[in-house]
């Protein structure tokens, strides 16, 4: 972490303050508002990427919020998200290991903001 952001501890307990009191539950629900005023028909975007975690991380299998589990790559997390565009993202989940979690996904997206879209989405989600 660089310097000119502070001590890493102050860091982390303003992440968990922002966490714990949903600044950031906040911030994603207006910019799916600004996805719903948005006139142009612009396709959905879902994707996923995996997140390795360290040895030391892994000490225990986690369901929910934390989810750690073992894929082919080790023990991994996976952030699934579906996007309207780069900087407006509309839903998203944590699965353990190599979970599959597009339906679940297409289902949470808001109608008004669905309606009428095409939702791009790799391989992976057949």
């Amino acid at each position: 972490m660089p310097e000119k952001y502070g001590k890493r501890n102050s860091i982390y307990r303003r992440f968990r303050r922002w966490t714990d009191n949903g600044v950031f539950d906040r911030i994603e629900k207006y910019l799916q508002s600004q996805a719903v005023s948005k006139k142009e028909v612009m396709p959905l975007a879902l994707d996923s990427t995996s997140i390795k975690m360290h040895p030391d991380g892994c000490v225990r299998k986690k369901k929910g919020p934390q989810s750690i589990g073992k894929s082919r790559g080790g023990w991994t997390t996976k952030i699934h998200s579906v996007v309207a565009d780069e900087s407006t993202p509309l839903v998203r989940s944590l699965s353990a290991g190599d979970s599959p979690e597009g339906q679940k996904l297409m289902e949470a997206i808001p109608q008004e903001i669905s309606k009428g879209k095409v939702l791009l989405m790799d391989k992976a989600y057949e």
